[in-house]
């Protein structure tokens, strides 16, 4: 599976996320909105999927293949020069 794959799963996987987001707290909401710490769980949940969780852990995988990239591009790039 090459770069570009990775890349295009991993924006997928980002875009499932942000549209499913709403769906899934709301079911949970529905489940679990009566429960006293509910609010604190709730928040939790908006963390872990969030910049500081999950899509921030898939941002830095999108980054690191870029820069991947980059790096493979110059050292060929650099060895075709030198040929």
């Amino acid at each position: 599976m090459g770069q570009l794959q990775i890349s295009n799963d991993i924006s997928a996987a980002k875009d499932l996320i942000a549209k499913n987001r709403k769906e899934l707290l709301d079911m949970l909401e529905l489940a679990y909105g009566d429960q006293p710490k509910w609010q604190v769980v709730r928040s939790y949940i908006l963390r872990s999927l969030g910049k500081n969780g999950l899509e921030g852990i898939l941002d830095s995988l999108e980054e690191t293949l870029k820069v991947s990239a980059v790096a493979a591009l110059s050292l060929k790039s650099a060895s075709d020069e030198h040929q």
